[in-house]
């Protein structure tokens, strides 16, 4: 077991009883699995999310996790001696490690790098690369890691060459055969999935789509998937960097060219030398763009994204020059390369995008609202000019006639509130805006007037009220009056009758005075709230109550006529 290394200040190295390790930090008084270097890695490339294009974000985030494990320094023959040293050839990959196995064969891999490179940390190193490795082949932390997993990422962090990287991986996924089979190509682009997936990258890559990968892997090599495939269809596949892994090669020209420096200026941060990638517009004459400014889509103002560029991991030549040239004034002169596709710097393969071209055009799953709304919107417009090239009219909406008012009192009072309605919207300059001062102002004059016609009508109600009263007391008296004489009682029936007729006539024209000013009010109010930017919030709820008034005054009416009838 590697010894505990150098930790940040405050920080403990402790073991679970499967014999995982843990790290207890002291200051906050928390328990974490990462090692507190991995920890602090995966918040330094939370910064590397401006980077626009995916394939070099991860390939910046896995060589921020290469050097923070040292593993750019670990050839790949010492990983596979460390291997062989432990019995683990290419027809054990089935079997599993333990942690304790794990942690042995990493201090072995590190202690044989130390005698080539004096540089490197091996206590140190092994600890942060054996906290990775859990992370992406045991996140679970159950205590054993899969043997085929761990070569493939192991070869996939090492230095070496990415062909021989291709090589190896083959000769693993292939458990010591001369072909490899279409599920096991499956399962090798599921270890190197793991990577990217750790780095919050694995959705991007389709990692959930990796059979449809190994079916244009076959495809490409005109053989059945029941056919085994060998190393130099293989390798002529992964070359041409898939769309899964397109993110490996693109780690390894970053690599090889940290320390490269251009003899060229940016045209955009104007940083001189380029160090680094270096990309060159093959439209724009004398545009250099630095890699964090391409990566960026940082442009100039006639310089696009859209331009074809080159990219450059080394030095240019007197031919890169020239060749460059004449591509430039090719560009200009012709323009073709507005009308071709661009040219695919990885290889596509049929996936997850078919089943969008399958979609309603309106999904609001994979399609912009907008564009749906817009589409509708299109189409309405359509049917509407058709039907008027057609000469079909739309029937307009049917307008209640007026209610004719017969009461004087009615008419005057109706005519009183429509001669203070507010005038229609004017939206031309100078308006007034139901939402401004003035408009304020309006409603608030407004509420006033029907606060006094609400008390009005208060007044008026309480008036009836007494004349029923009275009317009902003169009934009673009427009634009990049986020590009158015959004639007497004669002409007293006589007067109560002429006084209930005359109180029945005047209750019914007040109560179809009140039904005539209710349904005037009523078609008031309906034809005012359709306007919605009428301000009238106040008033209605003022309209309402007369309602609600007048309601009661009708009832009391109709009572009154029962009693009198």
């Amino acid at each position: 077991m590697p010894e505990s290394g150098s930790l940040p200040d405050g920080w403990e190295r402790a073991e679970a009883e499967n014999g995982i390790p843990y790290y207890i930090n002291h200051h906050t008084e928390k328990v974490q699995w990462d090692h507190p270097h991995i920890s602090e890695v995966l918040r330094d490339t939370d910064g590397l999310n401006d980077i626009r294009y995916a394939a070099y974000r991860t390939a910046m985030k896995l060589r921020a996790m290469q050097k923070a494990t040292q593993m750019n320094m670990v050839q790949m023959s010492i990983v596979k001696q460390a291997f062989i040293d432990m019995g683990l050839g290419e027809t054990q990959n089935s079997s599993t490690l333990s942690v304790v196995e794990l942690e042995s064969l990493i201090a072995k891999i590190y202690c044989l790098a130390h005698h080539q490179t004096t540089t490197l940390n091996p206590n140190e190193s092994a600890n942060v690369s054996i906290s990775w490795l859990l992370k992406c082949l045991d996140s679970g932390r159950s205590g054993s890691v899969n043997v085929r997993a761990l070569k493939v990422v192991l070869a996939a962090m090492c230095s070496a060459p990415l062909e021989d990287k291709y090589r190896y991986m083959f000769l693993q996924a292939a458990g010591g055969q001369v072909g490899l089979e279409h599920r096991s190509c499956t399962q090798l682009l599921e270890d190197l999935i793991l990577i990217p997936k750790h780095l919050m990258e694995g959705a991007t890559f389709h990692s959930g789509d990796l059979e449809s990968a190994t079916n244009s892997c076959w495809s490409s090599a005109h053989i059945e998937p029941d056919e085994a495939l060998n190393r130099d269809l293989f390798l002529s596949w992964v070359l041409q960097e898939p769309r899964c892994i397109v993110w490996l090669p693109t780690m390894h020209r970053i690599a090889s060219a940290e320390t490269v420096r251009h003899d060229a200026k940016c045209s955009v941060c104007k940083i001189f030398p380029i160090i680094g990638l270096r990309y060159r517009c093959l439209k724009c004459s004398n545009v250099d763009i630095c890699q964090s400014c391409f990566w960026t889509q940082r442009t100039l103002k006639n310089h696009k994204v859209t331009h074809p560029t080159k990219e450059y991991c080394l030095e240019t030549t007197t031919g890169d020059d020239v060749r460059d040239f004449y591509q430039q004034v090719k560009n200009k002169i012709t323009r073709r390369y507005r009308h071709k596709a661009p040219k695919k710097v990885y290889l596509d393969y049929p996936h997850a995008d078919e089943k969008f071209k399958r979609m309603p055009e309106c999904s609001l799953v994979f399609r912009d609202v907008h564009n749906c709304i817009d589409t509708l919107a299109a189409r309405l417009r359509e049917i509407e000019v058709t039907d008027d090239q057609n000469g079909s009219t739309s029937t307009p909406h049917p307008v209640p006639a007026p209610r004719k008012i017969k009461s004087p009192e009615s008419r005057q009072i109706v005519a009183e509130i429509e001669s203070h309605e507010d005038p229609p919207v004017n939206t031309s300059k100078g308006a007034l805006s139901p939402r401004t001062p003035a408009g304020l102002a309006a409603s608030a004059a407004e509420k006033r007037l029907m606060e006094e016609r609400l008390k009005t009508l208060e007044q008026q109600n309480a008036k009836l009220r007494a004349d029923l009263s009275r009317a009902n007391a003169a009934a009673a008296a009427a009634q009990s009056s049986d020590s009158l004489s015959q004639s007497s009682h004669h002409i007293s029936s006589v007067g109560v009758n002429t006084l209930r007729q005359e109180e029945s006539i005047k209750m019914g024209e007040e109560r179809e005075s009140l039904e005539e000013m209710i349904d005037s009010l009523m078609d008031l109010g309906q034809t005012e709230t359709e306007d919605p930017d009428y301000p009238q919030s106040d008033l209605l709820a003022a309209a309402a109550h007369v309602g609600r008034i007048m309601a009661t005054i009708v009832d009391a009416v109709e009572a009154t006529q029962e009693q009198l009838t």
